[in-house]
């Protein structure tokens, strides 16, 4: 494989020089990635609802006081 350069002098990775029998080091390292992934619909739903408190906060305390 020959290695590219830009115009600063980095190297640039070309995927036509990527053999595709081997497998990158970080799917090796990270087999399972399930537990993370169930965690995302928890956090979603901790956001809603504090920016549901904040605009609740906004709404009926500095909106009232006018």
């Amino acid at each position: 494989m020959q290695e590219k350069e830009d115009e600063q002098g980095n190297k640039i990775n070309n995927a036509e020089d990527v053999d595709p029998t081997k497998v990158p080091e970080t799917v090796i390292k990270e087999k399972d990635d399930e537990p993370a992934a169930i965690n995302i619909p928890r956090v979603i739903i901790i956001a809603i609802i504090i920016m549901a408190i904040f605009y609740m906060i906004y709404e009926f305390v500095l909106k009232g006081q006018s």
